[in-house]
């Protein structure tokens, strides 16, 4: 359920959006936690890039994604996604 919500989450994105949340999600990481290599960033679909998320951040993946939407100023796409992240946690 987790991953069909982070998929969702980035299916609301445009391919620009997309490009600007790989990279972001590139540079931006909690401490302790490796970042995705920007390579298999870039060659991800949004399938796999939840794919990438669970494997690199397990259970801290919803967080992150929330953590960049609002560095990106999608504010809607993170309150949408923490909503979600209420409703399974």
């Amino acid at each position: 359920m987790i991953k069909d919500m982070l998929l969702d989450a980035l299916e609301d994105l445009g391919e620009e959006e997309l490009k600007r949340f790989k990279f972001k999600l590139h540079t931006t990481t909690a401490p302790g936690d490796k970042n995705i290599p920007l390579g298999r960033l870039e060659r991800a679909d949004r399938e796999n890039l939840v794919g990438l998320l669970v494997e690199f951040y397990e259970d801290k993946a919803a967080v992150l994604m929330v953590s960049v939407f609002e560095d990106m100023g999608l504010k809607y796409n993170a309150s949408k996604l923490s909503k979600g992240m209420n409703l399974i946690f």
